[in-house]
């Protein structure tokens, strides 16, 4: 999985244990913390507005061996913004 031009803020859709979750990434040093209103594991320092966040591995990541977490999307936001952008003219 490419996580190099993802950044904090970020959306994201996956399943945490089995459970569709969406919201927003924060990245801080090794880890990503998908913040979002379900699951309220290792608080992130920022949850972007949301009430809870889940913690996982940077490495884990890039390996696709993160537990408990499947179908992970991250829509990067300046990409999208780019694409409307581009659609405009």
């Amino acid at each position: 999985m490419i996580i190099d031009n993802w950044k904090t803020g970020d959306k994201f859709i996956a399943k945490i244990r089995d459970v569709e979750v969406e919201g927003k990434i924060y990245i801080t040093g090794a880890h990503i913390f998908l913040c979002q209103n379900t699951f309220r594991g290792m608080p992130s320092p920022d949850k972007l507005g949301y009430d809870g966040s889940w913690i996982i591995h940077i490495s884990d990541v890039k390996y696709d061996k993160v537990p408990y977490l499947t179908n992970l999307k991250v829509f990067n936001t300046l990409n999208r913004k780019e694409r409307i952008q581009n659609l405009s003219l």
